[in-house]
């Protein structure tokens, strides 16, 4: 599957039939994030830290999807050329969730914790990496 929207990140919501559903049931709203790394999650110029993934952004994504918790995340970036990218990314946010939870087990002294928003994270998709030299149609 290849996601139908591109551009910066950004947000889209999409309508899909649900099937065996009466007439007025039959839409159902999804929302898909197109999320590109450089400059959003991994920061540019004076932002940038020695971290790859700053927890600045990682706990502002995190917000986004704990907010929004249904929505499908489709990887909009170079990184989504090469498969072991997609691999580092996705093992980095499950490390972060990782790293929050047990940071809040410690302060809340229990182990009862609520998920959080990164673990066991995977894309839905990645859009066209066949066009990531021209961003307006790596959306087939």
């Amino acid at each position: 599957m290849m996601a139908k929207h591109g551009g910066e990140s950004g947000t889209k919501r999409h309508t899909k039939k649900k099937r065996d559903a009466s007439p007025n049931e039959q839409l159902e709203e999804v929302v898909v994030i197109f999320l590109d790394m450089d400059g959003v999650i991994q920061p540019f110029g004076a932002e940038a830290t020695s971290d790859e993934f700053p927890d600045s952004t990682l706990q502002a994504f995190s917000y986004i999807l704990y907010h929004v918790p249904f929505a499908k995340v489709v990887l909009s970036s170079t990184w989504r050329v090469h498969s072991s990218s997609i691999d580092l990314i996705e093992c980095r946010f499950q490390a972060y969730a990782e790293k929050k939870m047990q940071q809040r087990s410690l302060e809340e002294k229990t182990d009862v914790i609520d998920r959080h928003p990164l673990q066991n994270f995977v894309f839905l998709d990645i859009t066209n990496p066949q066009m990531h030299t021209e961003r307006q149609y790596e959306i087939d």
